[in-house]
């Protein structure tokens, strides 16, 4: 049998013949899904009778041989190759192949400049405890303020609030977190492209310091891309953080691909983003991350890259949190996170 399946050609034609084994003077007898054929002698079927396969094919002309598919099975005859004629053996057309999975649609461009809340497009965390890192900040929608007034002449948008007033009397109620802040996490996953947020990094409302201070016990993301999923953690980021940046002039790049360990590099801008909305955009590409940033209103420059794979399909985040790398820094004073304008472009 197995000698017979590796040797059997049949030919094109044959796929649209009424009985595959007419070609070769011969009588098919059924078979199994993906078996061969036995072809019987086309005189075993002569004359009205029906021996092929019958109960009595070893009466036929020819005998069990040339009637019985037992026989033909046995005798491993290949149509077309061992023999020119039936009694043989014929390959069954074989099932169609299996269609290629369909492409994963593109993800479609989207944006929001924040003047409402957009369900579609964001799910805005409330009531909930974020512990990223060891940290502790209770998240409340209130804390997240669409069509907001942003200062520096920038509009309107979203102002996010991290304050102590929600928790600071009554821990218990935010499960243990002195602060509350909110996290935004996009409704849609997308991969390759650019995401864009113009935004004003966090500071302490009411600073009269130039540029604004901020706590180091603040911390903002603006995560591009987040995916943990079936053991693959894909991630991209801006970090703003305040106990190493510089005072405000430098700002993390960060990622992690499908293979090895989470990478961050922190770079110098060359100018504060604690004191006024700059762009920042993080490109993914096939193989590639690069992290673009403009100035104000100057045009857009690279100011990292990294060869990564990424392939997982990743939800936006952006995350105000508190730090607890140096230990809990308790009640802080209020600060403001700001941003105008989110956008993604697919690649």
């Amino acid at each position: 049998m197995a000698h017979a399946l590796a040797r059997l050609g049949l030919a094109a034609s044959l796929a649209h013949a009424a009985d595959p084994c007419a070609a070769f003077d011969g009588v098919a007898h059924t078979a199994a899904a993906g078996q061969p054929i036995p072809c019987c002698a086309a005189a075993c079927n002569a004359g009205g009778h029906t021996y092929c396969g019958g109960s009595a094919c070893d009466s036929g002309p020819g005998g069990g041989d040339a009637c019985c598919a037992s026989h033909i099975v046995k005798n491993d005859r290949v149509c077309g190759t061992d023999v020119a004629k039936a009694p043989c053996l014929l390959a069954s057309t074989p099932p169609p192949p299996t269609p290629a999975p369909a492409p994963t649609p593109a993800a479609a461009a989207r944006s929001d400049t924040f003047v409402t809340y957009n369900a579609s497009m964001w799910s805005f965390a409330d009531k909930s405890l974020g512990t990223t890192d060891g940290c502790k900040v209770y998240y409340l929608k209130n804390h997240s303020r669409v069509n907001a007034a942003l200062p520096l002449g920038e509009g309107a948008g979203l102002s996010m609030l991290m304050s102590g007033d929600a928790c600071k009397n009554n821990p218990r109620a935010c499960e243990g977190a002195i602060m509350a802040a909110d996290h935004l996490t996009s409704t849609a996953a997308a991969l390759h492209g650019d995401y864009t947020l113009r935004m004003r990094a966090p500071y302490q409302i009411g600073s009269t310091s130039s540029p604004p201070a901020c706590n180091p016990g603040v911390y903002a993301y603006f995560t591009a891309g987040y995916a943990n999923k079936s053991g693959k953690w894909n991630e991209m980021n801006f970090g703003f953080h305040p106990d190493r940046d510089s005072n405000g002039t430098a700002v993390s790049c960060e990622h992690h691909d499908d293979t090895g360990g989470y990478h961050e590099t922190t770079v110098a801008l060359g100018f504060n983003y604690r004191a006024s909305f700059n762009t920042f955009v993080i490109r993914c590409t096939e193989g590639k991350l690069a992290w673009l940033v403009a100035e104000g209103s100057g045009p857009l420059k690279e100011v990292h890259s990294a060869a990564a794979t990424l392939t997982e399909p990743m939800t936006t985040r952006l995350i105000y949190r508190t730090n607890f790398r140096d230990g809990d820094p308790g009640l802080m004073p209020d600060h403001s996170f700001e941003i105008s304008h989110f956008s993604f472009t697919p690649a």
